[in-house]
């Protein structure tokens, strides 16, 4: 009995890391070694001040983990993220083709991306070009809705947070 008891209890608190996935897109044709700065842009911030600073916070230390140094503005590349916390959002939707026809390079816009709540998407986009050349999207990350209480509300997020952003970044190209 008591063997179950503890299993039980595991599989609780084992629950929400098993419950997210994370997938990224990134444009394969980029050399992502040719970024060294980023900066910050506005996104979509989460409506909690403290869950706001966790994300930025948990953004700053993957990047800074793969050799891009922050800057206030002017970096290479722009950084946003957008937290679905207690709604669905919808986010332009994004594409890596570049297709070229005899009177040159033709862009249609991609349609736009429906964000289901609970969801963390992190976009990183080139200063120069204003192309975005990677996206990562974790899903059931900030599931747990507003109670009123902000530290309660990022206490119960924290962790998730964190493992989600590190998954993220797991799968950008350049490594330190």
């Amino acid at each position: 009995m008591r063997r179950a008891i503890i299993c039980l209890v595991f599989l609780l608190f084992a629950y929400p890391v098993w419950g997210q996935s994370v997938k990224v897109q990134l444009d394969k044709a980029v050399d992502f070694s040719q970024y060294k700065t980023y900066f910050w842009v506005k996104g979509m911030p989460a409506r909690n001040p403290l869950i706001d600073q966790m994300i930025i916070d948990a953004v700053d230390q993957q990047m800074a983990a793969r050799g891009l140094t922050k800057v206030e503005a002017g970096g290479d590349l722009q950084v946003m993220y957008a937290a679905a916390v207690d709604l669905d959002l919808q986010l332009s939707g994004i594409s890596f083709s570049r297709v070229t026809y005899a009177t040159g390079a033709v862009y249609r816009p991609p349609p736009p991306m429906n964000v289901n709540k609970g969801t963390l998407v992190v976009d990183l986009k080139d200063h120069k070009t204003e192309r975005y050349v990677w996206r990562a999207i974790a899903k059931k990350t900030l599931s747990h809705g507003p109670t009123g209480d902000a530290a309660a509300d990022a206490k119960s997020v924290e962790s998730v947070v964190k493992k989600s952003v590190e998954k993220m970044f797991s799968k950008y190209p350049v490594k330190k």
